[in-house]
């Protein structure tokens, strides 16, 4: 099992995630650390 399975990301996020690759691909620490740092703080 991958790291991020026990990590709560926010779905925004993921929506930068290739809709095809959603569920099926792992975001290393480092994308998903620049993923947060480029989403608003306020998105829902």
């Amino acid at each position: 099992m991958c790291w991020c399975f026990s990590r709560t990301i926010n779905p925004i996020v993921l929506q930068a995630v290739p809709a095809d690759l959603r569920g099926r691909a792992c975001l290393c620490s480092r994308c998903l650390l620049r993923l947060q740092k480029e989403t608003p703080p306020d998105a829902p």
